[in-house]
């Protein structure tokens, strides 16, 4: 253990653990103390998670981990315990493999595993896989309790914004928490009163008000909280209301912020101003065929859609480059709409009277039907490890991790096939234009020019490859 290390130690503590008393602290702690027995050698850095859940792929601190592992920044990283790196063992392993690859092993303090030894890399999957086992047979217990909680009203996960949780000597119970409720019920009433949910969102932030992760209040954060049923006391879950034996909603009046009436003239304003700001189709931000398509060839950019008055007072839609000789490009282009529409519609007038062939892409049989063997294998061996005994669970184990290894290097060969469809293209791309395109046509490259040259000096059609279709010799003369 003489070697030199850059150790980083990564500390994860999500708002239900905070709620239960466990802190960061007590993780740098466990780590520290777990590097000086390892006699790593080097300086110690942590990098935290702080109120992230382990499935969240937002994690800032663990993101930034990611990045230095793969710049080659770290040579060693140490975690209390499996489950900080990520919520199940097939992400904790999968993280763990790529670090090994790159030369970062990774110790864990409860266990005491370790991934840089081969015959520690084989028990600490070994060991993934069993507690693995043992947590899908706490699954079970657990829904069932969660649901027995739900009809008594008592708190699960983490509380809602406007709301606590207080522990009482027969359970964890959800509460109002007015520090908080006071925001709500002020963005609220903005909202009812004809704001925007940014202006309300502003209103609150600029009083002290913060999100739970202690960010600023948005659109898409505060309009997720008002649109919640569970400030109006409803019970939910998974998206539908809760409901009793006569299909009434369920509402604990101890827990509304607001009171069912008034969330529902919030939800109410929330869909007049949705409807008031609807694009109309038909009007100049209707999307255009070729959009993602078409590009500038001075720069490269997609070009977006901007319009002109014609002579007759009405605005006729357009291509142009988004950047401009200002913004560095060397030649910007423009082209109206229905020209430019028309000519790339045109270049297939060749197949117009030809049958649709559609492109079909599919996996070879033999190896969909090893995937589907594999994969029945694998829940099956699951299924027993949920009712397994602890000596069952080793062997079940390890035929579990062989069938998983099987099916990761498992490489399904695709097939292309090209096949005749009943229509005619012309037919097909007068009813869907955007979707025949978009199958055939890579790039339409627009260069700058006046309206008096040839289109087709101006325009570049790519087609995607099509050597092996059927209508390839006929572009190949096309063109």
């Amino acid at each position: 253990m003489g070697k030199q290390y850059k150790v980083i130690g990564y500390c994860r503590l999500s708002l239900e653990e905070k709620d239960q008393g466990s802190s960061l602290a007590s993780q740098r702690s466990e780590i520290a103390s777990h590097v000086e027995r390892l006699g790593l050698k080097g300086d110690l850095e942590f990098l935290e998670d702080d109120g992230w859940s382990g499935a969240s792929k937002r994690r800032p601190a663990f993101n930034r981990l990611k990045k230095m592992v793969d710049a080659g920044e770290v040579s060693a990283l140490v975690v209390r315990g499996q489950d900080r790196l990520g919520r199940n063992l097939r992400d904790f392993l999968n993280f763990a493999e790529d670090a090994r690859d790159q030369g970062v092993f990774v110790y864990s303090v409860f266990p005491q595993l370790e991934s840089e030894t081969a015959a520690g890399w084989q028990t600490m999957k070994m060991q993934g896989l069993i507690s693995d086992a043992e947590l899908s047979q706490i699954s079970a217990r657990q829904v069932f309790s969660q649901k027995e909680r739900r009809k008594q009203g008592r708190s699960i996960g983490p509380p809602l914004y406007g709301f606590a949780v207080e522990h009482r000597s027969d359970g964890a119970f959800r509460v109002i928490k007015e520090s908080e409720a006071k925001f709500v019920r002020e963005a609220a009433q903005i909202v009812v009163d004809g704001g925007s949910i940014l202006a309300a969102a502003k209103t609150i932030n600029g009083k002290g008000s913060r999100t739970r992760r202690g960010g600023l209040w948005i659109s898409s954060n505060l309009g997720d909280l008002l649109r919640n049923p569970g400030i109006a006391g409803m019970r939910h879950h998974r998206g539908e209301l809760t409901t009793d034996s006569a299909g009434a909603p369920i509402i604990d009046k101890h827990l509304q912020i607001l009171t069912v009436a008034q969330w529902r003239k919030v939800q109410a304003a929330l869909e007049k101003r949705k409807a008031a700001t609807t694009k109309v189709e038909g009007t100049v931000t209707e999307q255009l065929l070729l959009r993602g398509i078409a590009k500038c060839a001075g720069c490269g950019s997609n070009m977006n859609r901007d319009s002109y008055p014609n002579r007759f007072g009405t605005r006729v839609p357009i291509y142009r480059c988004p950047k401009g000789l200002e913004v560095g490009c060397p030649a910007p282009s423009g082209m109206a709409a229905h020209l430019l529409d028309d000519f790339v519609i045109a270049y297939f007038e060749p197949v117009f009277d030809q049958p649709v062939i559609a492109r079909v892409e599919h996996d070879n049989a033999e190896t969909v039907a090893e995937r589907e063997r594999l994969a029945m294998q694998i829940d099956t061996i699951s299924e027993k490890l949920r009712t397994a005994d602890r000596d069952q669970i080793v062997t079940l184990s390890e035929q579990l991790m062989k069938a998983r290894d099987a099916a990761d290097s498992l490489n399904v060969e695709t097939v292309t096939e090209y096949v005749e469809m009943t229509g005619t293209n012309g037919e097909f791309i007068e009813e869907h234009p955007r979707q025949f395109l978009s199958t055939w046509v890579d790039q339409v490259l627009v260069t700058k020019g006046s309206r008096h040259e040839p289109m087709a000096d101006r325009i570049e059609i790519i087609l995607k490859p099509i050597e092996e279709h059927p209508w390839a010799d006929v572009f190949r003369v096309k063109a």
